[in-house]
């Protein structure tokens, strides 16, 4: 990962020195987020979508008029002629991107203010238990889950359990993979909640 590693200052500082912010959430994994605190939620797609790619063209070596972001059946981002692990989501204020050569990740954000919403989707989704920790945690750890399996809604949210470490979340059951294969870390910002999940098999 060395590419990463030394692309991280140059992406920040040349690329979106403005609105870009370093995650530093796991060896192996560039993440970034990029603030857009004043455009508003329908906004942030497309105000994001030149700064993600100018990063991946970056990371990719190549020329950003050849970088094209397309999606599996599934929903997964990837960039084809490139066989890197992708990964985006997006908030009111925010968007945030993963990036790995070592294994899926996926990467999900979600507004603190959002927290109303996500005790809603507790009711369909969550088990007893999840339901009396941090909502917030559990959402964002099961989104960016199924986005790390590469099968997004078409994966019942409700087959993954999960339990609260700290600040973040511990899979502990997964219909039809096994738990011990993913790592997943949570970033809080003043304004949202940010968790990252990568897919490690031995």
């Amino acid at each position: 990962m060395d590419r990463l590693t030394g692309l991280a200052r140059h992406t920040a500082e040349t690329l979106i020195m403005d609105t870009a912010e370093l995650l530093p959430l796991a060896d192996g994994v560039y993440c970034v987020c990029f603030n857009f605190p004043d455009i508003g939620r329908n906004n942030v797609r497309a105000a994001a979508a030149r700064p993600i790619r100018r990063t991946l063209a970056s990371l990719f070596a190549a020329d950003e008029r050849q970088v094209t972001i397309t999606h599996t059946h599934y929903g997964r981002p990837f960039v084809p002629g490139h066989h890197w692990y992708v990964s985006i989501s997006y908030s009111s204020k925010a968007a945030v991107l993963a990036v790995s050569n070592e294994g899926a990740v996926g990467i999900d954000i979600e507004d603190t203010a959002r927290v109303n919403a996500a005790r809603e989707a507790a009711e369909l989704f969550f088990t007893a238990e999840e339901r009396t920790g941090e909502p917030l945690i559990f959402w964002t750890a099961k989104e960016s889950f199924v986005k790390t399996i590469g099968l997004g809604a078409c994966y019942d949210m409700s087959s993954c359990t999960f339990r609260q470490r700290g600040a973040s979340a511990e899979l502990i059951a997964a219909e039809g993979f096994n738990p011990d294969e993913f790592r997943f870390v949570s970033h809080w910002k003043p304004d949202a909640v940010i968790t990252l999940c990568r897919r490690i098999i031995p």
